[in-house]
């Protein structure tokens, strides 16, 4: 992924009160990825192809997969 862009699809907070952000950013083959970063956390984003939580064509594919997630289901995103 490129490391000096990332876009942010999504932000807030848990329900445990951590933040947490959804970014997009290119993955190989020139393909986009969305990642979650929670703050605090104890483990490190990696930000490869092999660990997105959604990957696609397209920015907007991924903006809005972002949109439609329910407040549950990126719970759900943050504990995995």
């Amino acid at each position: 992924m490129e490391k000096d862009h990332v876009d942010i699809l999504r932000s807030g907070f848990l329900t445990d009160g951590r933040f947490f952000s959804i970014e997009a950013g290119r993955v190989k083959g020139g393909n986009w990825g969305a990642w979650m970063v929670c703050v605090p956390s104890e483990a490190e984003v990696e930000k490869d192809e092999t660990r997105a939580l959604y990957v696609a064509g397209r920015k907007e594919q991924l903006r809005r997969w972002a949109e439609d997630l329910s407040e549950e289901d990126i719970e759900g995103l943050a504990e995995t």
